[in-house]
């Protein structure tokens, strides 16, 4: 059995997958990891979005690298920040996203915990804009968001900002 998706790119067929001669539709069990590549799949079937993220974390990583940060990277990009950017009198923790639209995409329970992340480890919170053919944007979290739709909690930050003002 196969399954009609589409993306921007167009419309794709994938296969759905059988367990025990049945498939899913047919009231088959399929086990987790084989409905979250069947999800990956019909989301992103040729892999560029989580390409296209990997690269925006490395050209992130790169920027603060060369601006004289040590980094503590989160190789899943599982927790709050994609990774640490530490030197002399500043903690960073950095979220990547490659767009600057609504607040990079970043919802409330997101944007939350990365300030509470922050908090924990005397970092500043931080969104890297890795947008494409662009500089590396940064900016600097200044609040929790509560959901309301009001003006996002972030002001534009410079990576030497926090040394220059002691």
């Amino acid at each position: 059995m196969n399954v009609w998706g589409s993306t921007t790119s167009g419309l794709f067929l994938a296969p759905v997958v059988a367990v025990g001669g049945r498939t899913a539709a047919e009231g088959g069990s399929v086990p987790g990891g084989e409905i979250t590549r069947l999800r990956f799949a019909l989301n992103d079937p040729t892999g560029e979005s989580r390409a296209n993220g990997k690269a925006a974390e490395a050209r992130a990583r790169a920027d603060c690298t060369t601006n004289g940060y040590q980094l503590i990277t989160s190789q899943l990009s599982r927790g709050p920040a994609d990774f640490l950017a530490a030197k002399a009198g500043q903690v960073l923790a950095v979220q990547v996203k490659r767009s600057l639209r609504s607040g990079g995409g970043i919802g409330p329970d997101e944007w939350n915990a990365l300030v509470e992340f922050s908090a924990a480890f005397g970092a500043v919170p931080v969104v890297a804009i890795c947008a494409p053919r662009k500089p590396v944007a940064y900016w600097r979290i200044t609040g929790r968001k509560d959901g309301s739709g009001r003006r996002q909690p972030w002001e534009p930050f410079l990576l030497d900002e926090i040394e220059a003002a002691s």
